[in-house]
């Protein structure tokens, strides 16, 4: 039965690779990128560096692709702030003075 060793953590991806003990010795069976849960998103690099590239590429993607929809967001609510007129003052509640 196999194991993973993480190597390195990459955002949400563990990085490492998965191994069998034979004859006392770690023979590695795969390099693989996993998710916070364990789960396997990709296998099948050539070595652990490809995997680890893989990861902070996607990592870096996945992060601009939030900045991008944060500031969408925030654009999108300044643009209704400014549509909106603003309200006039009640003249009851009118804290200033006149001159």
């Amino acid at each position: 039965m196999s194991e993973f060793k993480c190597d390195s953590k990459v955002g949400d991806y563990q990085v490492g690779y998965f191994y069998e003990i034979v004859n006392g010795k770690e023979v590695i069976l795969d390099y693989a990128v996993l998710d916070e849960s364990g789960k396997v998103i990709l296998s099948g690099f050539n070595t652990l560096k490809d995997a680890l590239s893989w990861a902070e590429e996607t990592s870096n993607q996945e992060l601009e692709a939030s900045c991008r929809d944060l500031a969408d967001l925030i654009e999108s609510t300044l643009q209704k702030d400014d549509s909106e007129p603003e309200p006039e003052p009640n003249k009851t509640t009118n804290l200033y003075k006149p001159r």
